[in-house]
């Protein structure tokens, strides 16, 4: 922007002011790479920290300059971290869905070792047995993925919801880059994991088949048990798979269920306002048309429009509604020693209407609200939080205090404003953020900005009053159009869609693993059941309690589980502290979760092994022994 637009385009010190809010936008000359124009930029800071003017507030304000890809600003570093948390967790679900069907093919190897052994003693090689098996094993896996390419493109559009994964930026962003997409990359990353998937499915189960003498494969016979036994004394790789599956669906349990309390716990925050049948929108005039000197003068006609409209109960302005964003200052208290430059109390501040908290439902503690005589000219007032009063005053004497701001209006101490209400609690950034709950109100009419977001209470549904709205606020400026219209309960249930979307993808992740590990341990133990009826058999004959058949099966098809949820405590600590880590706002994980996680995952073994052990105790002995 050349100096001579700026006057046209803002405000007259728009490109000379000290303020940091201004992102600036670049692309290098050809030829010219991002290391170089970092040393430019080292080398005219110091004359651009001389060419500065003077800031009284912050006189040894240091000036740094860098240059970062666009690629890497336009996603948030906790964004970036979610995605790959996000990504682990879908591998370690499919991770466990190998390893059923590795299992559960595993055991169907067994019993293919005669009919591999028959082939083997006719004259085929091991080579093309091998290859045989495989494609056998090979056509399902395929068919698997392909059902998957076909319902990841499907499900494409759902994935990300609305505000899940945009920045969160109070003065813009460029773009939000976040809208899902399925092209050509995602078909290339789908082959690669389509074909590591059907490698390593279906190899060890046809290498088992093959595998071993096939002389000793002919001669066995049902008696052959031991190979499905399950014992912690005898190891198997299918036990081991088990036990891989209980851990990693542990870990996911517990994952899932730091995210849900996480977000259980978000709702559950007061949020000190009434956003039923609030109206929010904003209205952007032209900086150069509405400066701050007028901008008072612009919203008491906008205001004075809007509460003549139909159905329209009050009115009122701020810089952002809650738990969307807010303007932050620092604070100073008269009759106290000034803090060092940069180092007060960072604060949000709100320049808003009479009607505020009557708009918001937000209570009035103390004091007074601000009415007709708080205006351009009169002595400054303020109105805090019940946070900022507890903080800055814990002797309960807020009001009447002094105080000024570290920046905008209000900013030096002949300016200072007197604190005339205390207000309840309100938070303005997301609850993933820890907001800053102290907060200090002035009135518009004393200094505003145009720029504003409006809140509306109305008589009915908010959307019913938005056409007469609209109407009241052409009739005062047709060149301002109303952008952002949205309930307020719709503006802060998006706050928190980030949490909404981990409770359920995570949540949901933790209950499909529980699905198939148990698929998995029911797999195991009945394959070993159905291997050992003539030991079931032998032991009703010879006067065994039903009982202790079913106790036997139990403990051993539960050996396995038990041994991967030991591991899996272990691992879950540190995926938790990973989520806690890449999601922002995330909890530390709480004992009950993760022993209600243990406790769950446990009983879904024991009932996966209570189905097979429950055959095996109704095992009629004379059938068995007759049919061997």
């Amino acid at each position: 922007m050349p100096t001579m637009m700026a006057p046209a385009l803002s405000y007259d010190e728009y490109l000379t002011t000290d303020q940091s809010f201004i992102s600036l936008v670049a692309r290098l000359e050809p030829g010219s790479d991002l290391e170089a124009l970092r040393s430019e930029l080292a080398a005219v800071v110091p004359a651009i920290a001389r060419a500065l003017p003077t800031d009284d507030d912050e006189p040894t304000s240091e000036v740094s300059a860098t240059a970062v890809p666009l690629s890497r600003v336009r996603v948030a570093p906790e964004l970036r971290r979610a995605a790959w948390l996000l990504l682990a967790a879908v591998g370690v679900l499919h991770l466990m869905a190998c390893a059923n069907a590795v299992n559960l093919l595993l055991g169907r190897a067994v019993g293919l070792r005669r009919d591999a052994a028959i082939r083997a003693s006719l004259g085929c090689g091991a080579g093309r047995l091998l290859r045989h098996y495989w494609r056998e094993v090979a056509c399902f896996a395929g068919t698997g993925a392909l059902g998957g390419l076909l319902l990841a493109w499907a499900a494409s559009g759902l994935v990300v919801p609305l505000n899940a994964w945009g920045p969160r930026n109070y003065y813009g962003s460029i773009a939000t880059f976040s809208d899902p997409s399925f092209g050509l990359r995602a078909l290339l990353f789908w082959l690669l994991v389509a074909l590591v998937t059907v490698i390593v499915v279906s190899w060890p189960p046809a290498a088992a088949t093959v595998w071993g003498d096939p002389s000793t494969a002919l001669w066995a016979d049902s008696r052959t048990v031991a190979s499905g036994r399950l014992s912690l004394r005898r190891p198997t790789a299918r036990g081991a798979i088990v036990a891989l599956e209980a851990a990693l669906a542990l870990t996911l349990l517990a994952v899932g269920g730091l995210m849900i309390e996480t977000f259980v716990t978000m709702r559950r925050t007061a949020l000190g306002v009434e956003p039923e049948r609030v109206l929010t929108f904003a209205l952007r005039p032209a900086e150069v048309e509405e400066t701050p000197e007028t901008a008072a003068r612009f919203i008491d006609g906008m205001l004075a429009a809007v509460t003549t409209a139909p159905g329209v109960i009050s009115a009122s302005v701020d810089g952002g509604a809650p738990l969307s964003g807010s303007a932050t200052s620092t604070l100073r208290i008269v009759g106290r020693p000034e803090p060092p430059s940069g180092a007060g109390p960072s604060i949000t501040r709100h320049y808003v209407g009479p009607d505020h908290f009557r708009t918001l439902g937000i209570p009035l503690v103390a004091g007074r609200a601000f009415d007709e005589r708080d205006r351009a000219g009169q002595p400054g007032v303020a109105i805090v939080s019940e946070s900022a009063a507890r903080r800055f005053w814990p002797r309960g004497d807020a009001i009447g205090q002094r105080v000024w701001f570290g920046a905008g209006p209000f900013d030096r101490p002949d300016s200072s404003v007197e604190i005339v209400g205390i207000v309840g609690d309100v938070p303005y950034q997301p609850l993933d953020r820890d907001p800053i709950r102290a907060s200090f109100y002035t009135p518009y009419r004393q200094f505003t900005y145009a720029n504003r977001t409006y809140f509306v209470r109305t008589e009915g549904p908010p959307a019913a009053a938005v056409s007469a709205i609209r109407e009241a606020i052409h009739a005062v400026d047709p060149n301002v159009p109303m952008i952002e219209v949205r309930p307020l309960d719709r503006v802060i249930d998006a706050s928190w869609s980030r949490n909404r979307f981990d409770a359920l993808f995570y949540g949901g992740f933790g209950l499909l693993s529980l699905v198939l590990a148990c698929t998995g341990i029911y797999a195991v133990v009945s394959y070993a059941v159905s291997q050992r009826l003539r030991e079931m058999a032998i032991r009703l004959a010879v006067g065994a309690e039903p009982l202790a058949v079913f106790r036997l099966v139990v403990i051993e098809g539960m050996s396995f589980p038990l041994l991967g949820l030991a591991v899996g405590a272990l691992a879950t600590v540190g995926a938790t502290r990973l989520a806690r880590a890449a999601v922002v706002g995330a909890g530390d994980a709480d004992p009950t979760t993760l022993a209600g996680a243990a406790l769950l995952l446990a009983t879904a073994a024991f009932l996966a092994s209570a189905l097979p052990a429950r055959r095996a105790m109704r095992v009629a002995p004379q059938e068995v022994l007759r049919a061997e």
